[in-house]
């Protein structure tokens, strides 16, 4: 705790730095540097924990060291990169001074966008907390098929924060119009492709979940699962790509708004319904996911359909004026 818990401060540097050097195009540069970061954890715990190499076996003390060394390297690595892409220049005072308005600006993204994964991971609990009462058999099943299902997100993810990128700088040159566009274009092919990948693995899903178990109940549930996700990721496609532009316009309440009323109003009491007083089991805690998907999916592609999102603004023109003067 001691170790990994003091050192954490470099995640958040890391995650600091990270989406500036992306919004300027450069995103092979933070995948490279966060895939460099975890080889060099892994071969840092098996020379540290086993004491590899005539290294002293450090047990769990070694994993923490490994941990360490490797946010290091990687701190150290993304800042160089930082100072090397972005073409504005980075000045000293930068990290004394405090500008209240764009504190101001970046916590009304931050701390929204926080409070919706917040509650997003303690709805994920209490659902799996339900799933815990159906025994063995079914956890062990929702959790082989949410990691499997991962890689199904991962397009959709991969889309989205492609597409903030891409909206955020439209919508700061004043294109709005050319920003509703590229989401619209960015959301169709995010559902092609994940629906795409969706189909190919459902065809093969029983030699999936064999991957991980060879008990003929938890791949005759999994399979039934991931077929089902065929509905399921394609309502998630949309809240991975819209709310991420949704952010990008400063538009940050109303994905909270709609979390809070979906995750808890809807997901939740729908799971225990069907998945514990009804007797299906942990498929109807999927059904009910999809469910909370779907309809904030829906609600989140009619707020972009509707440009209320075009109003919102994170700075006024007279302190983006003021900022283009001083930069």
């Amino acid at each position: 705790m001691m170790l990994a818990g003091g050192s954490l401060f470099l995640e958040a540097l890391m995650l600091t730095a990270g989406p500036v050097i992306r919004s300027h195009g450069y995103t092979k540069d933070t995948m490279i540097v966060g895939i460099g970061m975890n080889i060099l954890h892994v071969v840092g715990n098996a020379l540290l924990i086993y004491g590899w190499l005539g290294l002293p076996q450090m047990g769990v003390a070694g994993a923490a060291i490994s941990t360490v060394v490797s946010r290091v390297v990687a701190c150290v690595w993304i800042f160089t990169l930082l100072y090397k892409r972005v073409s504005a220049p980075i000045r000293l005072r930068y990290y004394v001074q405090l500008q209240w308005s764009k504190l101001v600006a970046i916590l009304k993204i931050g701390i929204p966008a926080g409070l919706e994964w917040l509650s997003y991971q303690l709805s994920q609990m209490m659902v799996t907390r339900f799933v815990s009462f159906m025994g063995t058999t079914a956890i062990a099943t929702h959790f082989y098929t949410n990691t499997i299902v991962y890689f199904f997100m991962v397009f959709g993810m991969a889309v989205g924060e492609g597409t903030e990128i891409i909206v955020a700088r439209l919508i700061g040159a004043g294109d709005k119009e050319k920003a509703y566009h590229q989401l619209l274009r960015s959301l169709k092919w995010s559902l092609v492709i994940t629906v795409a990948v969706i189909v190919a693995v459902s065809f093969f899903r029983y030699e999936v979940m064999a991957i991980f178990t060879d008990e003929p109940a938890i791949i005759q549930l999994g399979a039934a699962i991931l077929l089902f996700c065929i509905l399921l990721e394609r309502g998630r496609v949309f809240n991975h790509v819209v709310i991420n532009s949704l952010r990008a316009a400063g538009d940050v309440q109303f994905p909270l708004m709609m979390a809070m009323i979906s995750m808890w109003g809807i997901k939740i009491p729908l799971a225990y319904v069907l998945g514990i007083h009804m007797g299906y089991g942990v498929l109807g805690v999927w059904i009910a996911h999809a469910c909370d998907e779907w309809v904030r999916g829906i609600f989140h592609y009619l707020r972009w359909k509707g440009r209320k999102w075009q109003y919102k603004s994170l700075l006024s023109k007279a302190e983006l004026q003021a900022e283009s003067v001083s930069g």
